[in-house]
């Protein structure tokens, strides 16, 4: 009897045991599935957040786009005004002039010599102006031009994008060397010098220190006028016949009268000796003006190539790595729809602008590339002067993570 109770109570707490093992069992399974429910809403979390950034990234962008692009508008309605007023105030002044002088309509000569003589008054007037910028000290005069023309603060003291680092090095590193390579007429004796094989300099027929003293004749059929200084207008010949001289003296002397230091603020540039250039016209069979490829040159190692096409129009500007791999730099308005094609001689542009850039902080090199032969543009130190508006803020960054600032 005993020995039965016995096994019914043993069997009893058999039961339980196997109850309780059902009944945490069970928990077990329900919490396993809780957890795995769990795991999958953090990892929807941690893909809406993913989702939530890139958004918040796309709209950054588009942000900077609306604020560049409403920039410019303001920047534009500010130089439309000043130029509305400017001509009110010029036909104020005629009309007090007419107003003075009873004979003055009746006399056209005179009348074309008072509008004259306030051109000369203005022109005066700005060069002056100009002058008087050149004595300001260098980055207080380039920490005003730059909000001037971009809308916001240059920082100088701890730059980070590329237009900033272009303006430090204006400011503090910028000088007679860099003058002397910027000087389009000098720079070409510079690189001969250099025998770089593969590299052809356009030949250099004349140059003058007074656009008076150009002689058509001494030239021949096609050529190219410009400033060695300058980066203004080019007067481009090739058909004598056609070629208005008297307009291209005219403009040029005027170059020839301008300080492009106090203009634009490069200081290096008043390293150079101002003159005329007649050269060597390049001619390419298939654009009108041959293609222009710009190398971004970072202590001697190309690492952007800006190529321009739809010069005289729309300049459209595209810009590849040393392979020839698309990048989006610019935004959208600058850039071209088209498919440009990889120059055959591509490596070897890159191993001549490399070194052309050889012990250089940052140099832009412009080569042009006609039926396989690869011709020297010019060298540039301050791209824009250092005020590009149409790469996007985030290349700015980019190429100003690229350019390492001398520590000296």
């Amino acid at each position: 009897m005993n020995l039965k109770c016995d096994f019914m109570s043993l069997m009893e707490k058999i039961l339980s045991k196997s109850n309780s093992y059902n009944y945490y069992k069970n928990n077990f399974k329900k919490l396993n599935r809780e957890n795995k429910k769990l795991k999958k809403l953090n990892k929807e979390n941690r893909i809406a957040k993913i989702n939530h950034d890139s958004a918040k990234i796309e709209l950054s962008k588009k942000q900077n786009q609306i604020s560049y692009l409403k920039r410019g508008l303001i920047n534009r309605d500010n130089e439309i005004n000043f130029l509305k007023k400017d001509l009110k105030n010029k036909q104020t002044i005629i009309k007090e002039l007419i107003d003075e002088n009873d004979e003055f309509e009746e006399d056209n000569e005179l009348y074309k010599q008072q509008e004259i003589e306030l051109t000369e008054i203005n022109r005066q007037q700005k060069m002056e102006l100009e002058d008087l910028r050149i004595m300001i000290p260098r980055e207080a005069a380039r920490k005003y031009y730059y909000k001037k023309v971009m809308g916001k603060e240059l920082n100088l003291d701890d730059p980070k994008d590329f237009n900033e680092k272009i303006n430090w090095l204006i400011v503090n590193k910028y000088g007679e060397r860099e003058g002397r390579l910027t000087d389009k007429a000098l720079v070409k004796e510079i690189i001969a010098e250099m025998n770089i094989d593969g590299l052809i300099i356009p030949e250099t027929y004349r140059t003058y220190t007074d656009a008076d003293d150009i002689d058509l004749d001494e030239l021949p059929d096609r050529f190219v006028l410009k400033s060695n200084h300058y980066s203004g207008r080019v007067y481009i010949c090739t058909d004598k016949s056609e070629f208005d001289l008297d307009e291209a003296r005219k403009e040029l002397n005027e170059q020839l009268k301008k300080s492009f230091t106090a203009k634009t603020l490069e200081y290096h540039y008043n390293y150079i000796k101002p003159c005329i250039i007649a050269e060597e016209y390049l001619d390419d069979s298939e654009h009108k003006m041959p293609l222009d490829y710009k190398f971004y040159c970072f202590d001697g190692k190309v690492d952007n190539i800006m190529l321009c096409t739809n010069r005289g129009k729309n300049l459209l500007l595209d810009d590849y790595d040393t392979e020839w791999n698309l990048r989006k730099y610019s935004f959208d308005n600058f850039t071209s729809d088209e498919e440009n094609e990889k120059p055959d001689n591509l490596e070897k542009m890159v191993e001549i602008a490399e070194r052309l850039s050889e012990g250089h902080t940052f140099v832009r090199v412009d080569l042009y590339n006609i039926n396989g032969k690869i011709y020297f543009g010019e060298l540039t130190f301050t791209p824009a002067n250092g005020m590009i508006d149409h790469y996007t803020q985030e290349s700015l960054n980019l190429l100003g993570s690229k350019l390492i600032l001398p520590k000296d």
